[in-house]
Parts: C-alpha cells; sequence; structure tokens
C-alpha cells in the first residue's frame, strides 16, 4: 500500500498544497512549528477519517476558513487505485469518498487503508493511564476487525445507558426496583458486546506480545526481554466470556449503585508491560520506555500485515530525536521492511540513515519545497 500523491485545502496551516509522493519513503524536513506534523496527520486522515491526535473536525480548518478538503490516490500491492477524498464544512458537515463512492460513516471508512502512526506523544502508552494502552489496542483491532469496532460502539452505547440509569438510582432511590429491572435487561446486551470486545483482545494482544517481544530484542540486542500481558476485571479462563462477565456485574451491581457508574468492563481493562520480568510504566528509565513504545508500534505493523494482507503506511513523527545512535540505525532498518514510510524530522542527521529512493520535502511555514 502507498500513496502516490496527496492535496490539501485548509488544512491546519496550509492553504493549498500538492505533494507527488516516492513509493518507497517521503521526509518532511524543517524546523519546528513549519507543518511538518500537520502532513502526517492529512495522511493519516486520509487512511482512516480521522485524526491521530484525537482533534475535532472544527479543529483541523485552518483558522479564519470554514471547510477542509483532503485528497490522495493511493494503490494496493495488487495494483487496485484508491482516490480517496475527505471533506468536512462547518459546523458538522463531514463526507468521506472511494473512488467517488460515499462511505456513510467513518466505521465503514476504516480499514480501507491500514497505517501506523509513531510519535514523541505515544510514550504515553508505556508511562500513562490505561486508557491509552486501550486506545492502541482499539485502533489496531479497528482497523482489521469490523466486527471489533461495531462490538466497541454498542458496547460503549449500552456503558453510556447503564451509567445514566445508575446515576438515576442515586438521584431517585423510590424507584431502584424498577431501574433495577431496566439494569437487568441492559446487562444481557451489555454483557455480550464486551464478551466480545474482550476476546478480540486477547487474540490482539496474544501476537502483539510475541512481536513485539522479538522487535525489542532485535533493537536492544537481546538484552531486555518485553512483555505484554491483558488484565480484565474478571477470569477468562471459562467456556462463556459472556456469562463470567454478566455474573461479574451482578457481584458489582451494589458497588456500581453507591459509586453511580460501572466500575468493572473493557472500559476499564490495562495491557500490562513488563521489561525483564518488571512493570515498565514504574521502573523504566525514558529511553526504555520510549523503545518498547516503538516495539509495540512495530508489532502493530506485523498485526495489519497479516491480517490485512497488505503493508500498513507507517507515519514516523520524530522518533528517533531521544534514541542513541545504534538504535536509530537498527528501527530505521526495520521500518523499511513494512509499507511506504513518512518521517518528520527536524535533524539532518536522520537523512544519512535513509535509502536514496526516498524524496525529501522542505516544510517552511507551510509551505512546502521539492
Amino acid at each position: 500500500m502507498y500513496f502516490r500523491s496527496i492535496s490539501l485545502t485548509q488544512f491546519r496551516n496550509y492553504h493549498t498544497a500538492t505533494l507527488d509522493l516516492s513509493p518507497e519513503g517521503n521526509i518532511f524536513f524543517g524546523t519546528n512549528g513549519q507543518g511538518k506534523t500537520n502532513l502526517l496527520e492529512a495522511l493519516h486522515c486520509l487512511c482512516v477519517g480521522r485524526s491521530p491526535r484525537g482533534a475535532r473536525d472544527t479543529e483541523i480548518i485552518k483558522q479564519g476558513c470554514d471547510f477542509y478538503r483532503l485528497s490522495g490516490v493511493a494503490f494496493r500491492k495488487s495494483g487496485t487505485r484508491l482516490d480517496i477524498e475527505l471533506n468536512f464544512q462547518k459546523p458538522n458537515r463531514k463526507s468521506l469518498k472511494i473512488n467517488g463512492q460515499s462511505q456513510k460513516a467513518v466505521s465503514e471508512f476504516i480499514g480501507q487503508l491500514s497505517v501506523v502512526s509513531v510519535s514523541p506523544e505515544d510514550i504515553a502508552i508505556t508511562s500513562g493511564s490505561p486508557s491509552y494502552r486501550r486506545r492502541y489496542l482499539d485502533i489496531a483491532l479497528s482497523q482489521t476487525h469490523r466486527s471489533y469496532l461495531s462490538a466497541l460502539q454498542e458496547y460503549q452505547r449500552i456503558l453510556d445507558q447503564r451509567n445514566a440509569i445508575l446515576k438515576e438510582i442515586q438521584i431517585k432511590p423510590e424507584k431502584r426496583r424498577t431501574l433495577r429491572d431496566q439494569l437487568l435487561v441492559w446487562d444481557q446486551q451489555f454483557a455480550q458486546a464486551g464478551a466480545t470486545v474482550i476476546e478480540h483482545r486477547l487474540n490482539a494482544v496474544d501476537f502483539l506480545s510475541k512481536k513485539a517481544h522479538q522487535m525489542h530484542q532485535y533493537v536492544s540486542a537481546d538484552t531486555e526481554n518485553l512483555q505484554c500481558r491483558y488484565i480484565p476485571a474478571f477470569s477468562t479462563d471459562t467456556t462463556s466470556l459472556a456469562d463470567a462477565f454478566y455474573q461479574t456485574l451482578r457481584k458489582q451491581q451494589e458497588k456500581d449503585e453507591v459509586r453511580g457508574y460501572t466500575t468493572l468492563g473493557p472500559h476499564r481493562d490495562d495491557l500490562r508491560i513488563t521489561l525483564n520480568g518488571f512493570d515498565l510504566r514504574t521502573y523504566g528509565s525514558q529511553g526504555q520506555l520510549r523503545t518498547a513504545c516503538i516495539s509495540l508500534r512495530i508489532a502493530e505493523a506485523e498485526w495489519l500485515a497479516a491480517k490485512a494482507q497488505e503493508s500498513p503506511i507507517m507515519l514516523l513523527d520524530e522518533v528517533f530525536a531521544e534514541l542513541d545512535l545504534s538504535r536509530t540505525h537498527q528501527l530505521m532498518e526495520l521500518f523499511q521492511q513494512y509499507g511506504q514510510v513518512f518521517i518528520a524530522t527536524a535533524r539532518e542527521a536522520d537523512f544519512a540513515k535513509c535509502p536514496s529512493s526516498f524524496q525529501t520535502f522542505y516544510i517552511d511555514q507551510g509551505h512546502i519545497k521539492p
């Protein structure tokens, strides 16, 4: 999978821009704040329909404008051409098209093109709260399994409904019996959707942990042992995850009523990451946290390549800035094994590590020079 060209209109700090790209790799070079990361963001949006930064569409529009437009021409390894178009008009009108065909929702669009974004903010995966690690799993799974994305959306919908009922029990204790009956009805569906989410995550973590372990051993010259384990709220050693989840919900109901929200489930689970047997989040150095995170992103690329049968597009934002030369060299070799690579950097030294087939673009205040 690779992009042959992209065009931006009124996106972030770009008024208009068109780039003809190298199928192997492209370097966006410039000092900080010039728009390098914005180009990576545009590519990510063209792949999955939304920003990797979690930004709203209204925040992406160039200041003083009321719409943005992105378009790109991509090719699969089979040679199939994809003409992609993403438009957003204030206040809330968004359209996505592939080869002229409108996509009804972002969920329908996701999975058409595989992408892995690696950025300095990714360190939150290894050092931050569980929500960052859940999001890491959600992004990888949503690109390869429509059933996962559907179950996750259903789970979130019922979670919102369940929390509303729990809050109402606090406010209107005289209606507790009726509201508890409503919970019983919702919890059957809630447990089923949650079990589907957990089952997908368990399978993915089994794959991702093995690949991340292999990648990290390579990058660390066999000196560090990276392992990952999914931590749900109940035992998964059972014939029915849905039944086990449902029974756990029933036992937890009084606590949920007191707190006014759902205290367990996939929305509270974690991915435990260890290095040489120790909790990475607690004991890892800055360099170890950063390298482990990159190993996880490479494992994500392996996952996408295996499930989608297509090498993902790799978006690398200042990933080498805090790494020593040895690890930088090892990682560059790894990244080149996948699909088209995009590198945003402010360091000229990074150029020397790239093949001659890579194309360089110089970015200056939203203007691009080949």
